[in-house]
């Protein structure tokens, strides 16, 4: 509308059938805190284990690379009415969604808006890595602003409101009111973006998870959220991030990025930061190379990791909302709004991507993820987005301490991918044909002893029902077809 107002709208919807397996059950608090009173009446609801029920990933899609394609909730087949309500498609189900947007701009582009329900990555240093709002979180609606005083200076703000919670667990119990219930919350972010030419940029800023209500703090987009957070009470989730990526043009980029999620900033050391549960933050080391005697190749390497507790918070008691709990974790829909690596979990990815044709694209990728176990006997603590670090133990020195593989159960996945991509575009056909085939085997190691001790054990592979060694091969094979009218 114009030249400088345009709108979208995309409605879809889906039959779907996801299956996933029943892997056990979990504590929201570490096995330490279990069943323990400190005499605080008025908050003894946060003392409470809530038991939740751990769903695998999607069976048939490779881990952490399913989306939820659908809006609100899905329908069973045979009952497509209110009373049909579930959360998830278990079996054959019915499910729509839709994605409105608006933007415009000012003053010749300095400022840029927007209003708009998709998906969004901020501050990300490749596709799908951001530690702080990565596309593979599920959308919602917002508004953002973008102010571009000089070419290398942008600032950044965006505010919207969060979508239920699934149960927490995904189940989908009691319907679809009851999984909102606990799960009111909205998010905002802000972000300062300084580039030098096109060799070094520089970002950073902070995000706040804060339950619904008239707060015209969060949305002044020059507000910083993570200091506004203590004028209101402290009652949200805040976080900090900042990324640093040098790069040179035709060569490649490195880059370091880092997200802080309510670090007990006055306790700072080595030590803390290593062993301590409530160090809570996530961090990533990447960088790619350009092939030059391959047509539009590159070869990427990232590490990531993402400490216990990271994503995680405990239930608020709200002046707002009485005698319910709030979530206040770093969650939408139940899925994380940050990276796709669940708390207390690492991976390195290796990747290659070239075009043979220009019709063609190939990628081959590796990736080693391992993430303590969030379920059974040998639990770790702070291994779910939905863990809880104890609230009046986060400044004891006695408070939980972390060691990586050696503290519980952990799960060990190799994936390998192969993946393809042909155009008939060229060729006046508006046909896109794509697939991925590749394998995933995973297994667990485990320590002797007691877990969550505060002690570092050795750890050794095991094979047992509960934690059992597995092997999938998994394909996807598909079209996309632009009609022209």
């Amino acid at each position: 509308m114009g030249s400088n107002f345009s709108y979208g709208l995309k409605i879809g919807g889906a039959f779907l059938k996801t299956p996933r397996a029943v892997l056990g059950q979990m504590n929201t608090f570490s096995h330490e805190w279990k069943n323990e009173k400190e005499g605080k009446a008025d908050h003894d609801w946060a003392r409470e284990n809530r038991i939740l029920t751990v769903y695998s990933e999607p069976l048939t899609y490779f881990p952490y690379t399913y989306k939820m394609n659908w809006d609100g909730s899905v329908w069973y087949r045979g009952s497509l009415d209110a009373a049909g309500f579930e959360g998830w498609p278990q079996i054959m189900s019915v499910g729509y969604y839709m994605l409105p947007e608006m933007r415009g701009e000012l003053l010749n582009g300095h400022i840029q808006y927007s209003v708009a329900r998709l998906d969004r990555e901020w501050s990300g240093m490749s596709n799908n890595a951001s530690l702080v709002l990565s596309q593979s979180a599920q959308p919602f609606l917002a508004w953002d602003v973008t102010f571009i005083p000089f070419e290398w200076i942008t600032f950044s703000a965006l505010t919207g409101v969060l979508e239920y919670g699934m149960m927490l667990d995904g189940s989908g119990r009691g319907g679809i009111k009851s999984a909102a219930e606990s799960c009111q919350n909205a998010f905002s972010i802000n972000m300062l973006e300084l580039n030098y030419k096109n060799y070094l940029h520089f970002d950073f800023g902070s995000a706040t998870i804060w339950a619904k209500r008239f707060e015209l703090g969060f949305h002044f987009p020059f507000q910083d959220t993570f200091l506004y957070q203590n004028n209101g009470g402290d009652f949200d989730n805040s976080a900090l991030f900042c990324n640093l990526m040098g790069q040179y043009p035709g060569l490649g980029k490195l880059w370091f990025s880092f997200f802080v999620d309510e670090m007990s900033f006055g306790e700072i050391s080595r030590e803390s930061i290593k062993h301590l549960s409530r160090m809570m933050y996530s961090y990533q080391l990447g960088g790619s190379v350009f092939i030059p005697f391959l047509s539009f190749s590159s070869f990427s390497f990232i590490y990531t990791k993402v400490e216990p507790y990271n994503y995680t918070h405990i239930r608020e008691d709200l002046p707002w909302y009485s005698n319910i709990p709030m979530e206040s974790n770093y969650v939408n829909r139940g899925r994380s709004l940050g990276h796709y690596l669940p708390p207390n979990s690492d991976e390195i990815l290796l990747r290659f991507d070239t075009m043979p044709s220009i019709s063609s694209k190939l990628s081959l990728q590796y990736q080693m993820i391992r993430h303590g176990a969030d379920y059974g006997d040998r639990e770790v603590g702070g291994s779910s987005l939905w863990s809880e670090l104890d609230p009046w133990g986060r400044s004891k020195k006695e408070n939980l301490r972390k060691y990586f593989l050696q503290d519980g159960a952990y799960n060990w996945m190799h994936i390998f991918k192969l993946g393809g991509e042909y155009s008939l575009t060229t060729n006046n056909i508006p046909v896109r044909m794509f697939g991925e085939v590749g394998g995933v085997y995973f297994y667990f190691t485990d320590i002797d002893g007691p877990v969550n001790s505060g002690k570092a054990s050795p750890y050794y592979r095991i094979d047992t029902p509960q934690y059992p060694n597995q092997f999938s091969v998994i394909g996807i094979v598909g079209m996309k077809i632009f009609p022209k009218f």
